[in-house]
C-alpha cells in the first residue's frame, strides 16, 4: 500500500488567487486540482475546516486514480477555522505513456459481448502486463503499466480508472490497517470483489489466475482478507 506521510503540518494562510468554483465540494476540488498537477491546491471556496479537507484528502488518498502520482506529503493553509489551500507532492507527472495504455485496453475490452467478458479481459491485461514490485516501490498506474511493475496500489487504481472510462461502477476496499487493496465492481447491480493483486500472485502459467475473480465477502474472509473500508455488500460469488 502507498501510505499517506505522517508529516502533515498546518501552517499560516497563504495569499494566492482563488481557483476552486463556488459550491464544488471538497474532493472536487482536491481531484481537479492533482489532476492538473498543481503544488498547491486552493480550497477556500469549500467553506470547510482543516479536519474536513485533511478527512477527505486521506479517504481519497488510495481509492481515486487520480491520486496515483501524488507522494503522500500533505500541508493544509488555514486562516480562522477554515482551510484555505493544501500543499501536496508528487512522484511523477509523465502520465502520457500510462493514459495510452490505459486507453488500448478500454478500446479492446469495450468490444467484449457483456460487462463480465469486459472486467475479465481487464483483469487479465493487468495480469499479463505487470508483476508484482516485492521492492513496494512501484505505487503508481504508470509503475504497472509502462514499468511493468507494481503493488497492490498501482493495480487496483488501473483497474478502477479502466472501470471507470469503461462505466462499470467500480470502488476500492481498503483494509483497515492499509495494509492492502482491492476492487469491488458491480455486475447487473450486484457488487462482487475482484483482486488483481492477488490473482497476479497466484499466476504461474500463461492463463492468469481467477481465484479472486468476482467473489463475496465470504470468499474474501477465508483467504488473506480480513476487515476492510467499504459501502459495498458482495453477498453472491459470481458462477
Amino acid at each position: 500500500m502507498k501510505k499517506l506521510f505522517a508529516i502533515i503540518t498546518v501552517t499560516a494562510a497563504l495569499l494566492m488567487s482563488s481557483t476552486a468554483m463556488a459550491g464544488e465540494s471538497i474532493e472536487s476540488v482536491i481531484a481537479a486540482g492533482v489532476k492538473n498537477f498543481q503544488t498547491t491546491i486552493d480550497v477556500t471556496k469549500c467553506d470547510a475546516s482543516v479536519a474536513d479537507v485533511m478527512k477527505t484528502f486521506a479517504q481519497m488518498f488510495n481509492t481515486n486514480p487520480v491520486m496515483t502520482n501524488l507522494d503522500g506529503t500533505i500541508r493544509c493553509n488555514y486562516k480562522g477555522k477554515k482551510a484555505t489551500s493544501i500543499t501536496v507532492g508528487y512522484l511523477n507527472k509523465n502520465t502520457a505513456g500510462s493514459d495510452a495504455v490505459e486507453n488500448a485496453i478500454v478500446a479492446e475490452a469495450s468490444k467484449k459481448a457483456t460487462t463480465v467478458d469486459k472486467i475479465k479481459y481487464v483483469h487479465d491485461e493487468l495480469i499479463k502486463r505487470a508483476d508484482y514490485d516485492y521492492t513496494y516501490k512501484s505505487v503508481t498506474i504508470y509503475d504497472l503499466l509502462v514499468n511493468g511493475k507494481g503493488t497492490c496500489n498501482a493495480y487496483s487504481l488501473a483497474f478502477k480508472s479502466i472501470m471507470d472510462k469503461l462505466a462499470i461502477p467500480c470502488t476500492i476496499a481498503v483494509e483497515k490497517d492499509n495494509s492492502h487493496s482491492w476492487n469491488q465492481v458491480s455486475v447487473n447491480g450486484v457488487w462482487y470483489n475482484i483482486d488483481v493483486t492477488y490473482d497476479e500472485n497466484y499466476t504461474n502459467s500463461d492463463a492468469p489466475n481467477t481465484t479472486f475473480f468476482l467473489k463475496s465477502d465470504a470468499f474474501f474472509k477465508l483467504d488473506q482478507h480480513h476487515s476492510w473500508n467499504s459501502g459495498n455488500k458482495c453477498d453472491v460469488d459470481y458462477v
